[in-house]
C-alpha cells in the first residue's frame, strides 16, 4: 500500500531562511542550485531552501533538519541535510542514492532522555565511542531522527582518519556478535565516509575501479585500513572495485555459510599449529603480488563456496589478501595478521564461517611462504626486479611484479595426495605439544615417528603437530632398513601438507556439513 502523499510544508527557519518541503513530482535523486535556492530531491521528497547567500547552506541545513525530524519525511532527506551540515555543500546524486539505501536499512530508532544540543557534542560522543579500550563497536545511535542522521555522518567523518590500533578495531568485528552491528557499521561507513572521499579523492591510498565512483572502494578501504600500514595500491588490478555478489560475501541464496562446530575447532587448531611452527618472522617476496590457485580438493568448502584463488601481498606482520572465484573476479579483500588472534575477528567483507576457513588457509600459506615452499613464476610482461642501472644508480620497478605462484610444486601436490590418502597412521598430538617441542625426549619421539612413517610404505615424516602410529605391529627382528625403501621425498610445502592431512582426518571422524 503506497504511503500517504506528503503535504506541502513551509516555515521560516531561525536564521531567517524560508524552507519548503513537498512531495517530489518524480522519484529521482538530485540536488542543484537555482540562483541562491538550494533544491534537494530524493526519496519522493523535494526540499527547497531560499538562501540569501550560498555560504549559508551548512547552518540552514542544520535548522532544516531539526525542523523536519518530527515530520513525515523519510530518513533519506534528513541524512542529506546532515551531510550538507558537515560539508557545507549539496550532495551529489550518487551520495543520495547511497543515503537512500542507508535510510531504508537503519534499525528502529529510540527517543533519548536528552539530546546533544550541538554538532560538536555529537562529535565528542563519537570520538569517545571510537576510542573505547574494548571491542564494543560503540554504535550508540539512540536519539531522534535528526540526532541519528548527524551521528551517522560524524562516525563516518571520524572513521576516515583512523589508523593503527583504532583502525584494527574498526576494520573487523569480533566473532559471535549479532547480525546488526556489521550492517550498521557498513551504513556508518557509507553514510559518513563518502563526503570525505569526495573532498579528498586525490588522497585515497587505493585506486578506484575503472569507471567507478569513490563509494565503490569505501567498504574495502575500511577493511584494509586495519593493517599496520596503508594498503598497497597493487592489491587488485584496476582498484578494489564494487562490492561483489560472490557467494563468499553474500552467502548462498538457500542456506547461509556455516561450519560444523567440530570442523571449526579443527580449523582453529590447525592454524595455531602452523603459526607456532613458522621458522622465521617474515616471509619472502615482501611487497610482491602473488597470485595463487587453491589446490583442488583441499576441502569441501573451497568448492562449495567458490574459492578458487587468492592474491596476497606479504608484509612482515601478515598478508593483504584478495579472494576470488573461478571467474577470476575478486570477491572480498582483507588484512590478515599472522597471529592466532586473527581467528577471533572477521573483516566486514567476510561472513564469520568464511573468515575462519580463510584463517586456516592463510596460516598454512604463511607457513610455506616463510619456508620458501611457493615457487613463483613471473607473469608474462612483468618488469625485471630492481637492480643497478647502467650509471650505477638503482633502478625502480613500477608497478610491482606480479608472480603466478604455485602453492607447492606439482611433485609436492602429488606426494601430499598420496600421503593423505594412504597415511591413515598420522595422528594429532595432544594439545600443549608446542611447549614440549624443544625437549630432548620430544625430539627423539619425533625422529622415531618419522622412521615409522618411512618404514610403512615410504611415507613422509609427520607434519607439525602430528605423529605417526603404524597400523599394525612390525615383526620382531626387522628394522626399517631391512625394507630396502629409498628415503622418502620430503614435502616442501609442509603447511599445505598439515592442512590437507588435518582436514582429511576431520572428514573421516566428523563429516562436514557444507
Amino acid at each position: 500500500m503506497p504511503s500517504p502523499r506528503l503535504p506541502q510544508l513551509t516555515t521560516t527557519l531561525p536564521n531567517g531562511v524560508v524552507a519548503t518541503v513537498e512531495a517530489a513530482p518524480h522519484d529521482i535523486d538530485m540536488a542543484h542550485w537555482h540562483r541562491n535556492r538550494a533544491v534537494i530531491i530524493t526519496d519522493n521528497t523535494a526540499i527547497t531552501l531560499h538562501l540569501r547567500r550560498r555560504d549559508q547552506l551548512a547552518l540552514t541545513a542544520q535548522h532544516a533538519g531539526a525542523w523536519l525530524a518530527a515530520s513525515q519525511v523519510p530518513m533519506t532527506p534528513l541524512l542529506a541535510l546532515a551531510l550538507s551540515t558537515l560539508t557545507g555543500e549539496l550532495p551529489e546524486p550518487w551520495h543520495l542514492s547511497i543515503l537512500r539505501f542507508v535510510g531504508a536499512t537503519l534499525p528502529p530508532l529510540n527517543v533519548p532522555a536528552h539530546e546533544p544540543a550541538a554538532l560538536r557534542e555529537i562529535r565528542a560522543l563519537v570520538h569517545a565511542a571510537l576510542h573505547r579500550p574494548t571491542d564494543d563497536p560503540g554504535l550508540d545511535l539512540g536519539g531522534d531522527r535528526w540526532v541519528v542522521a548527524r551521528m551517522l555522518g560524524c562516525y563516518g567523518e571520524a572513521l576516515w582518519a583512523l589508523r593503527g590500533a583504532d583502525a584494527r578495531r574498526w576494520g573487523s568485528l569480533p566473532l559471535g556478535v549479532p547480525t546488526d552491528p556489521p550492517l550498521l557499521r557498513i551504513l556508518v561507513g557509507m553514510a559518513g565516509v563518502m563526503h570525505r572521499t569526495a573532498q579528498r579523492a586525490g588522497h585515497v591510498t587505493l585506486p578506484l575501479a575503472d569507471g567507478g565512483h569513490p563509494t565503490d572502494a569505501i567498504i574495502d578501504w575500511l577493511v584494509l585500513a586495519a593493517g599496520p600500514a596503508p594498503p598497497p595500491a597493487a592489491l587488485l588490478p584496476g582498484g578494489l572495485g564494487r562490492v561483489s555478489t560472490h557467494t563468499l560475501v553474500v552467502g548462498s541464496a538457500t542456506e547461509p555459510l556455516t561450519l560444523d562446530a567440530t570442523r571449526a575447532e579443527a580449523l582453529r587448531d590447525l592454524a595455531a599449529i602452523l603459526l607456532a611452527r613458522v621458522s622465521r618472522p617474515a616471509p619472502r617476496y615482501l611487497g610482491e603480488v602473488l597470485d595463487l590457485t587453491i589446490p583442488p580438493g583441499l576441502m569441501a568448502e573451497v568448492t562449495a563456496w567458490n574459492i578458487a584463488r587468492v592474491r596476497v601481498i606479504p608484509h612482515p606482520e601478515g598478508l593483504w589478501v584478495a579472494v576470488g572465484g573461478a571467474d577470476d573476479e575478486a570477491a572480498a579483500v582483507a588484512w590478515w595478521a599472522a597471529t592466532p588472534a586473527s581467528r577471533e575477528r572477521f573483516p566486514i567483507s567476510f561472513p564469520p564461517a568464511a573468515w575462519l576457513l580463510m584463517h586456516a588457509i592463510l596460516a598454512a600459506l604463511w607457513h610455506d611462504l616463510c619456508a620458501d615452499a611457493t615457487p613463483p613464476a613471473r607473469s608474462p610482461g612483468a618488469r625485471a626486479p630492481a637492480g643497478r642501472g647502467p650509471g650505477g644508480g638503482r633502478s625502480v620497478r613500477l608497478p610491482p611484479v606480479r608472480y603466478l605462484a604455485h602453492w607447492g610444486s606439482d611433485e609436492d601436490r602429488a606426494l601430499i595426495n598420496a600421503y593423505v590418502l594412504a597415511g591413515h597412521g598420522y595422528r594429532r598430538l595432544p594439545s600443549g605439544w608446542e611447549a614440549r617441542q624443544d625437549r630432548r625426549d620430544f625430539q627423539r619421539r619425533t625422529a622415531a615417528a618419522a622412521d615409522r612413517a618411512h618404514a610403512h610404505g615410504g611415507l613422509d615424516a609427520p607434519p607439525p603437530g602430528y605423529t605417526y602410529v603404524a597400523p599394525h605391529q612390525r615383526p620382531a627382528g626387522r628394522s626399517p632398513t631391512d625394507e630396502g625403501l629409498a628415503a622418502p621425498r620430503q614435502v616442501q610445502a609442509r603447511g599445505l601438507f598439515t592442512l590437507r592431512l588435518g582436514l582429511r582426518r576431520n572428514d573421516d571422524e566428523a563429516p562436514l556439513r557444507a
